[in-house]
């Protein structure tokens, strides 16, 4: 009898947790947070998958997973990838830039800042540590992290475990499980690093945030915007040019994998017509070369292949590099709005005649 009233008890308090934070949610007009609990309480089915291309052995699956991310994380023509980086390599040997002064060195108070706000209950890099143990650590750790990110920008370098990283396959949005039999195709990767690089990462964006400042066109993955901004300024510009008698035509693109595809060489381009600072390229240019990821399908683990910095890492640095190199390309056009929303590789032009 104690044992049922206690599992009754625990279900009524349980509803009860949920059934407030829906309220707060709702009265503080929180609409992520509030259709975020909704779903993680009466949301969609959570039935495992066990079948994936119709091969039921965990390993199997995991080897399927690697082989077809690996594939979508290399660019798609190795013409125009020499090519690039032929151009790099021209403009790498001559690059110099400033030098890097007081206002970009970090310190205890910036790394306290980021720890603080990182959030918990996330999952651990391989390493196995996770945002709480640096949140609930002595206060000396800050002052250390502070010195050791300071030595990585002198010396270009990061550790070998900064490139490291596992990939977790999840179901794409449009995946029923009902409906069909499921494939490699139907997830999408998230990438999973060392928590002490993402610090690292929010540092660098503080301190350098002149050099990967994206367009005001940009609404996806920047604080307090996204895609209802982006409607909305698209239906703006629109009826501004009909109210004025002018046609206009809508030119929507869907670029696939351009995240994942995105040309590194091409990138560091682009960054050096920023006039980056020399010392951060080199800490940029090494960490790319080291990254490694591999897929985590259950408890199993597949082999490690080289993802050098593809998209699967959801992080706003690998956001902000891939903005940057994907809006420098935009061509000089009479008359036209673009707007970029959703998950980065959707965009709209507007030309007005």
């Amino acid at each position: 009898m104690t044992y049922r009233n206690g599992i009754r008890n625990r279900q009524r308090n349980e509803m009860q947790m949920y059934t407030n934070d829906l309220h707060e949610s709702l009265m503080q007009k929180q609409a992520a947070a509030f259709w975020k609990c909704w779903d993680a309480t009466f949301g969609k089915d959570k039935s495992d998958i066990t079948i994936v291309d119709g091969v039921s052995d965990v390993k199997k699956i995991v080897s399927h997973f690697a082989a077809h991310l690996s594939k979508v994380c290399t660019n798609s023509t190795v013409r125009k990838s020499e090519r690039v980086k032929s151009a790099y390599n021209d403009v790498r040997h001559n690059y110099c830039s400033q030098m890097i002064d007081d206002s970009h060195r970090f310190d205890d108070e910036l790394v306290e800042r980021f720890i603080s706000r990182m959030k918990r209950g996330k999952p651990a890099g391989l390493d196995n540590i996770a945002s709480e143990h640096l949140q609930f650590s002595h206060p000396l750790l800050y002052v250390i992290l502070s010195k050791l990110f300071n030595c990585m920008m002198d010396t270009g370098h990061v550790p070998e475990c900064f490139g490291q990283s596992y990939t977790v396959p999840i179901p794409k949005a449009s995946y029923n499980i009902r409906s069909k039999s499921v494939t490699v195709n139907d997830f999408r990767g998230i990438s999973i690093s060392p928590v002490i690089s993402k610090v690292l990462e929010h540092c660098i964006l503080d301190r350098y945030s002149k050099f990967f400042e994206t367009s005001d066109s940009q609404f996806g993955f920047k604080k307090d915007s996204g895609c209802s901004h982006a409607l909305h300024t698209l239906r703006h510009v629109t009826d501004y040019y009909i109210s004025r008698g002018s046609t206009v035509n809508l030119c929507a693109l869907d670029v696939s994998k351009a995240f994942d595809k995105m040309n590194h060489h091409g990138l560091f381009v682009k960054l050096m017509e920023r006039q980056i600072l020399n010392a951060l390229l080199l800490l940029l240019e090494n960490w790319f070369k080291i990254g490694v990821t591999c897929v985590k399908w259950g408890n199993v683990f597949s082999f490690l292949w080289g993802a050098v910095w593809n998209s699967t890492r959801q992080c706003s640095f690998a956001v902000s590099v891939c903005s940057i190199y994907r809006w420098s390309y935009r061509k000089d056009t009479c008359q036209l709005t673009r707007v970029s929303h959703q998950n980065d590789t959707s965009q709209c032009h507007i030309i007005c005649r």
